[in-house]
């Protein structure tokens, strides 16, 4: 219906709304249609309709109409009924009501208009005062005094508010719209050899904390207090003529590093500084996220992202979370060796770099979170209270290596099902075939082995999140783990997934009395148990080109220093092959025959021994191999002579699984 046509009838009798029509050229474009559809909707409730005064359906022949019109000329006629409201009922209603549906002309009056009588007429007018239209022209002064405030004061005052309110404009994932762009293309932005201190400085140059402004009273503080605090940890922080970390840099820029390197640090931040401090600790989390994504989920190297950005942005969540300095947690050319280093020591509470470095790894010869873990409660709280902390502080250091995750992960390729087809020599067709990772994992805790601790401790299995024990944070925090199959000839990043470890806690505290009594013996056995009952993640990608491919899959906390793992994994891409009519006859398939294959391997850290058969037992420090040594000396040395040494990793960390086919034997190197 015409919103027009609609409105003129109520129009003509409202008076409210027949003011308001005279004004409506005057007003905005919106309010203008705001008054259009109120005056339809007016008219819906105020509508004529011959069917419903004359109470008949509008099925109703005319035998019915001229029925109904004589029952209602008997009560509303003038001859019948001397009252003049019924008279006008009578006329305005019934007997035009009763025109409508007999008269053709009526008819088609009422189909296109609304009305028997056809369109109605609308007068619109502006409704002014008259003063503004006096001849003296006294007026003029306030017509354009108006006109000054509200077509260009008002306009640019709101422009300039908005303009300097832009630094709370965020997108859906809560950061300023141009970050995205600085990541991507900015002076500082991401490179496929980025280490955590490139993505430092990469996350401090984004929308959000360019528009830092630091007035004097907080350049001093700045300048003067934190500066020096830092320096002993952050030597780049000290010559500022020459140092990069001041030239060529925003100061907004500037401004975040350094309060995160006093997060860092450890250091006390300035009371002045605290407001911004608490704003960049707040976006650093979705920052960091961002990196991740933007490094990890575009099409970088062959269609895939880039896996040492993407390693470097969750190794720098795990520094913010724990409060480690960057100088202490270096890039490692593997992630397995990121478990060894004076970096998982620095992240337990009132413990510094410093004091790592001179007191546990030069007098005590401890070098690692490894170490403590190999002995009793007493001995760590003797050895912390050994280098200067008071029993309380030893008891908050055993507490936070009571949380440490030690995880037990085996791994599989196959190809993916939806295809359909038999893989049994486990190769992938290049660019073609989609291969699915399945990792069964268990997480352990030493606290696990706490007679003290009980199942409803433990978080429920289908927890979307687990809260890390963080005291140096300064917010909540949940833990997450990140997996990633990676590809270290060329630096691709294959596919990646972060999940939350709640059911493989869950699985990994009712089986580790069988995973304890299996131990080293059994890797079969071991390989079986976690397949079967650990949690599961699943992740695709598409088969990279042809020839062998030593992958590696990495499994990251993003809330714990030294709790990364490696397994290797290598596929062989061969070229696509053209697809051939099914045949009639049906093959037969062996029992339990899956399509696809797997290759299957189990890596259970250090740290997962020992928290698994207790801290007493000191020998059991080696890691699970995917195989024996006689299974090695099977598969023969040419095998070895293959594999790919270059990369940005060294397989000798890790277990190699080769996929075969499933008729064969696996076949399993270290």
């Amino acid at each position: 219906m015409d919103l027009s046509v609609s409105c003129s009838p109520v129009l003509c009798c409202c008076p409210l709304l027949r003011t308001a029509a005279r004004c409506s050229p005057l007003l905005p474009a919106a309010a203008h249609w705001l008054l259009r559809l109120l005056g339809f909707l007016f008219a819906c409730w105020f509508r004529f309709d011959p069917f419903e005064i004359l109470e008949v359906s509008e099925s109703a022949t005319p035998a019915d109409i001229k029925r109904a019109y004589r029952k209602l000329s008997l009560i509303y006629h003038p001859d019948k009924n001397p009252d003049p409201d019924a008279n006008a009922y009578f006329t305005e209603k019934v007997a035009k009501a009763y025109k409508a549906l007999t008269d053709d002309t009526a008819r088609e009056n009422f189909k296109k208009f609304g009305h028997p009588d056809g369109r109605q007429a609308m007068e619109i007018s502006v409704a002014l005062p008259d003063w503004l239209f006096s001849k003296e022209k006294e007026a003029a002064p306030a017509i354009l005094l108006t006109l000054l405030l509200g077509g260009i004061v008002l306009p640019l005052g709101s422009a300039a508010w908005w303009l300097r309110k832009s630094r709370t404009k965020v997108d859906i994932k809560d950061i300023a719209p141009e970050t995205q762009q600085l990541y991507m293309f900015g002076p500082f932005q991401i490179k496929a050899n980025s280490g955590v201190v490139k993505m430092m400085e990469t996350m401090v140059c984004c929308g959000d904390f360019l528009k830092l402004e630091l007035p004097k009273e907080q350049g001093e503080a700045m300048m003067n207090v934190l500066r020096p605090s830092v320096y002993p940890y952050q030597q780049e922080v000290g010559d500022v003529q020459k140092s990069a970390f001041y030239q060529n840099r925003p100061t907004g820029a500037v401004k975040a590093q350094m309060l995160l390197y006093g997060h860092l640090c450890r250091q006390k931040i300035p009371d002045i500084l605290m407001p911004d401090f608490f704003y960049v600790m707040k976006k650093t989390p979705r920052l960091i996220q961002e990196l991740y994504g933007l490094s990890s989920s575009l099409p970088r190297i062959k269609g895939y992202g880039w896996a040492q950005p993407s390693i470097s942005a969750v190794e720098l969540m795990q520094c913010m979370v724990r409060a480690v300095p960057i100088e202490a947690k270096r890039h490692f050319p593997s992630p397995m060796r990121s478990r060894t280093g004076p970096a998982t020591l620095v992240q337990l509470p009132h413990l510094t770099h410093k004091m790592v470095l001179e007191e546990l790894v030069k007098k005590k010869k401890i070098e690692s979170l490894m170490d403590l873990l190999k002995v009793k409660d007493e001995t760590i709280v003797a050895e912390m209270q050994a280098v200067g902390l008071d029993r309380a502080q030893a008891l908050d250091v055993l507490k936070v290596i009571y949380k440490f995750p030690a995880l037990s992960m085996a791994a599989r390729t196959y190809l993916d099902e939806g295809t359909e087809k038999p893989n049994k020599e486990c190769k992938y067709q290049a660019h073609h075939d989609l291969v699915t990772v399945s990792v069964s994992a268990f997480l352990n805790r030493r606290v696990h082995n706490n007679p003290a601790f009980k199942e409803d401790q433990l978080p429920d299995e289908d927890a979307e999140s687990v809260p890390a024990l963080a005291p140096n944070y300064p917010f909540p925090k949940d833990e997450f783990w990140v997996f990633m199959v990676c590809n270290p000839k060329d630096g691709s990043l294959l596919c990646h997934k972060r999940v939350c470890m709640a059911k493989a806690e869950n699985r990994g505290f009712k089986c580790r009395a069988k995973l304890a009594e299996l131990g080293n013996a059994k890797p079969e056995e071991l390989v079986q148990l976690v397949t079967q009952q650990g949690q599961e993640i699943t992740m695709q990608f598409v088969a990279p080109e042809v020839g062998e491919h030593q992958l590696t899959l990495v499994a990251m906390c993003d809330s714990w220093v030294g709790a990364d793992y490696g397994l290797g994994m290598k596929i062989e891409c061969i070229e696509p092959v053209e697809e051939k009519k099914p045949s009639k006859k049906k093959k037969k398939s062996a029992k339990g025959e899956k399509n696809g294959t797997e290759n299957g391997g189990l890596d259970r850290s250090e740290e997962s021994e020992l928290q698994l058969e207790g801290v007493d037992d000191e020998d059991s420090d080696e890691e699970i191999e995917p195989a024996s040594e006689e299974e090695d000396d099977e598969d023969g040395e040419d095998d070895e002579d293959d594999e790919d040494d270059e990369g940005l990793w060294d397989e000798d960390e890790y277990g190699t699984e080769e996929s075969e086919g499933e008729d064969d034997e696996p076949k399993k190197t270290k």
